[in-house]
């Protein structure tokens, strides 16, 4: 013990000279600790517990033998300062300004040095290092002056010198900028369900502690080095060596520990007294074993050739085994503090947990991260059945989604802050969410924006989102088979696991092509999916029910209401259905209101905040539209806009539409007023506006109207091309004789979108090169028999 004491006594003078120079610069050192000898005592209290074993029960014998951990435990720190000779407590008292993690960093290593030297050397192996380390020291044996190093001593022990674990810092602060710089990705493909929920709360948690590690680096390195376990393990999760989900359970753990002791250390004590010596002396002996998990962890997944002499056979009893002995040192630190504190900062970690969980920007940081890992699910086409049923299932359902715009910022808030909304989307079990407003009101763009932004659930590693928008007029977009085609084809290309696919592979083998349209066997193939699923969440949305087509919604809902009535049960499928609130829809999901899985939020309901928001959009868009004018006549135009009864998105979107067409015309401020007569008051005078300034020319009308015609009667979105040929073909006057004639008579390929955009104005809309309506409402418009017009009654 002399020999270690004065070589340490030694190293912590050159370090107090170190830190003297650097002035900002803690040095990290440890007490030496004095082993109590129990001798005797141990042997008895073992003999003690084999008979127990042997005359107990299995439970009695659990609790008998934490019962005695624990008083041990209480013994040892009882016994310990009564052994510590004087020159201990002299080093001790030398050592009290150290930072907690430094003392524990070293106290794992003295432990448990080999560990603490392979640790280290994995570290330093992101640097391409050869794992030396930087500490100082020599010694005769293998150590070579390394930092990791040991040298052996006369007698039957071996000492090693201690690891300078501050050659870190540079490794921390690599991980640090890869997670900024968006470098970094979660290894989640392949994985278990239970590892990959495991595997994006440990990473919510990495990026929470991003702000922890940038603050302790440059003087707390050690303690950056604790904060940083986790982004130094997510990359080793590839390695295929997690076999035990223990391993991640206790990893999870450790976290929610640290981030109770960051709030006591940033408690009243910091600032008006130091941490008092008892728990003091308990936190960093907790501490220790925290950083011998992570350290085990580690590098039992690390590929590097280590020593490994330090670990034992650690199946799932040795993680647990480790999670058990940190946890009683929890419990026993958690004792030496007030109560009154310990409420407080329990309040405050919970808190912290609960917001690290829902964080947007964290989920969002997930999402990004696993984007890659998702998209390789998508070709694990192993054979040629595989492919010919992805294709049968498939269809344009992402164009579908997107042909809706994206919301501006501060929009859709009246649903993402709804309490009814959170409700449904923490619970975990089967549940239906019904989404109700007006026309107009941004059903389908909220719909959008739920899926795209990943606002539907907080957990991204375990959930797969499906989705199908209904359109009216279009095949494919108003049959319900087609939309369970559509959501059975997204989860078997989503299911890394490839349980899914099976399920689907044996439905094709009996259905073959004709399953795309077998809407009982694609119910049956949806709900077998999520069972297959069990430990996440499958989430399917639904826009737009409403124009799904009459018989077909019937059977749609029919289906939802066995479901809800048998079949829930043991499964997380979770609906969640936009529509307007119409009457017969109001009826079938009536059936579901008793039950505790049906949610509804009514948007009509919610009229004055959707207002509120509107008004938003209506100061930046007149913000950027009218930026050359006044102060006045901007606030003039803004007052009119946000005070026109009934104010919907849609009719915003078609009114600026009306403006900025007529841009010139106000572009004097004595023209003003005449700008704001002509707003119009509903979507259907602007539509006729619209439609009315497109086709002042008399040959542009009748181009109008074809075109309108030609749209309103296609089964599916066509094309820029195929609408070009039509419309020549229906406006020419006369036939032709072959096709290089028709070609001579094409608009030009590169300027036919502004053709169209020229004859419908917003009418009509381009995305991916198809057209479009705008909305169902601009179809009612153009097929309402009972109103008299040019650009009314058609069918």
């Amino acid at each position: 013990m002399g020999r270690f004491s004065t070589r340490l006594k030694n190293l912590l003078g050159s370090n107090k000279k170190k830190k003297d120079a650097a002035g900002s610069s803690k040095t990290h050192q440890i007490n030496v600790d004095v082993v109590v000898e129990e001798g005797g005592e141990e042997e008895e209290q073992e003999q003690e517990q084999e008979k127990e074993q042997e005359q107990e029960q299995e439970q009695e014998q659990e609790q008998e033998q934490e019962q005695e951990q624990e008083q041990e435990e209480e013994e040892e720190e009882e016994e310990l300062p009564a052994e510590e000779t004087a020159h201990d407590e002299e080093e001790k008292e030398q050592d009290e300004g150290l930072d907690l993690w430094a003392e524990a960093f070293r106290q794992m290593e003295q432990r448990k040095p080999e560990l603490a030297a392979d640790y280290l050397r994995h570290i330093n192996a992101f640097q391409g290092s050869d794992g030396s380390g930087s500490g100082s020291g020599s010694g005769s044996g293998s150590g070579s002056g390394s930092g990791s190093g040991s040298g052996s001593g006369s007698g039957s022990g071996s000492l090693v010198l201690p690891v300078d674990f501050r050659s870190a810092e540079p490794v921390i602060g690599q991980l640090l900028a890869n997670r900024e710089m968006r470098q970094w990705r979660i290894p989640l493909l392949d994985k278990d369900i239970k590892i990959r929920a495991q595997v994006e709360r440990l990473a919510k948690f990495c990026l929470f502690t991003n702000e922890i590690v940038k603050q302790a680096l440059s003087s707390q390195p050690c303690a950056a080095l604790a904060w940083s376990g986790v982004s130094i393990l997510l990359p080793l999760i590839n390695s295929g060596k997690i076999q035990h989900t223990s391993m991640l359970d206790g990893f999870e753990y450790i976290g929610e520990v640290q981030l109770y002791w960051k709030f006591y250390e940033q408690g009243p004590q910091s600032q008006a007294q130091p941490c008092p010596k008892d728990i003091r002396k308990a936190l960093i002996k907790l501490y220790s074993h925290i950083v011998e998990y992570q350290a085990s962890v580690i590098c039992h997944l690390s590929s590097a050739q280590l020593s490994r002499s330090w670990q034992k056979a650690l199946d799932s009893n040795g993680w647990d085994d480790q999670k058990q002995t940190i946890a009683k040192m929890d419990k026993h630190c958690v004792r030496l503090v007030s109560e009154s504190d310990r409420i407080k900062i329990q309040e405050q970690r919970d808190l912290q947990l609960r917001e690290i969980q829902e964080s947007r920007e964290i989920l969002n940081e997930i999402h990004e991260a696993i984007r890659s890992s998702d998209a390789k699910a998508e070709v694990r086409h192993r054979n040629d059945v595989e492919s010919a049923l992805l294709r049968d299932l498939s269809s344009d359902y992402e164009h579908f989604k997107n042909v809706n715009p994206k919301r501006v910022d501060g929009t859709c808030e009246w649903l993402f802050n709804d309490d009814c909304f959170r409700e449904w989307r923490s619970r975990e079990s089967s549940s239906l969410l019904w989404v109700t407003a007006s026309p107009g009101c941004g059903k389908s763009v909220l719909a959008r924006c739920l899926i795209d932004e990943s606002r539907l659930s907080n957990n991204a590693a375990t959930t797969i989102v499906c989705y199908f928008f209904f359109q009216t007029g279009v095949d494919g977009q108003m049959d319900s088979a087609s939309a369970l085609s559509a959501l059975v084809h997204q989860l078997l290309i989503q299911d890394s696991g490839g349980q899914m696919l099976l399920k689907g592979l044996e439905s094709y083998k009996k259905h073959g092509d004709k399953l795309s349209h077998n809407f009982e066997e694609l119910w049956r193939l949806l709900v077998a999916c999520a069972r297959s699923y069990p430990s996440g969440e499958i989430i399917v949305v639904l826009d737009a029910l409403d124009e799904c087509g009459e018989q077909s919604r019937e059977s749609l809902l029919q289906a939802l209401d066995s479901f809800f009535t048998i079949s829930s049960q043991n499964t997380r499928l979770k609906f969640l259905v936009t529509s307007r609130p119409y009457d017969d829809l109001e009826s079938a999901f009536e059936r579901h209101t008793n039950r505790k899985t049906f949610f509804r939020i009514d948007g009509d309901e919610k009229a004055a905040e959707i207002e509120l928001e509107i008004n938003i959009v209506i100061d930046t868009k007149v913000e950027e539209f009218a930026r050359d004018f006044s102060e006045a006549h901007r606030k003039a135009l803004t007052d009119r806009l946000k005070t026109m009864e009934n104010r919907t998105y849609l009719w915003l979107h078609l009114t600026f539409d009306i403006i900025k067409t007529k841009r010139a015309s106000f572009s004097k401020a004595s023209q003003i007023h005449n700008l704001l007569d002509s707003i119009p008051r509903t979507v259907s005078d602007a539509y006729e506006v619209i439609l009315k300034h497109v086709s002042e020319d008399l040959d542009d009308r009748s181009l109008t109207q074809s075109l309108l015609e030609l749209v309103l009667a296609a089964t599916r979105p066509l094309t820029l091309d195929e609408v070009n040929y039509a419309l020549t073909l229906t406006t020419a006057g006369h036939e032709f004789s072959s096709q290089a004639e028709i070609d001579d008579e094409l608009w030009p390929k590169g300027r036919f979108k502004s053709v169209v955009r020229n004859l419908s104005g917003l009418f009509i809309i381009v995305c991916d090169s198809r057209l479009s309506l705008i909305h169902l409402t601009a179809r009612e418009f153009l097929t309402d028999q009972k109103k008299k017009g040019q650009w009314h009654g058609f069918s």
